[in-house]
């Protein structure tokens, strides 16, 4: 799952970085204010979001061998809720502003409730005492 989380979280910012080029040098350039937002919108979600993804990828080895004392399993439950949320919050936005799809603005707060139930659980990661191995 470590992998996974990797690579959600490169092609994440990847995808993020030229959402926010086109926003800026596409969109805004050719008069297209309110879409160039939507686009920054979620650029900035899922950039950040993705980088998280790949810190807690790098974590995951580390408390595995007990470096870091996080739960391992909220840990990776916050990162599954996390890579929902990098998935289904800017990737709504994205599709929105291409397509102009009204249902899709239902998909945004998923993802930005993923995100608020991985924050938790990155959260509790944290409080809860590791178990002894």
């Amino acid at each position: 799952m470590t992998r996974t989380i990797w690579i959600i979280g490169t092609l994440g910012a990847l995808i993020a970085v030229a959402a926010g080029a086109f926003a800026t040098h596409g969109l805004e350039q050719a008069g297209d204010l309110h879409t160039a937002q939507i686009v920054r919108t979620g650029a900035l979600y899922g950039l950040v979001h993705s980088l998280v993804l790949m810190l807690l990828a790098v974590l995951r080895p580390l408390v595995d061998r007990g470096l870091v004392a996080l739960d391992v399993r909220l840990l990776m439950a916050a990162a599954g809720a996390l890579a929902a949320g990098a998935i289904l919050f800017p990737g709504s936005l994205y599709l929105y502003a291409a397509t102009g799809w009204r249902p899709l603005v239902f998909v945004t707060p998923v993802g930005g409730t993923a995100f608020l139930i991985g924050w938790v659980l990155a959260t509790l990661a944290a409080l809860k005492r590791p178990r002894k191995r």
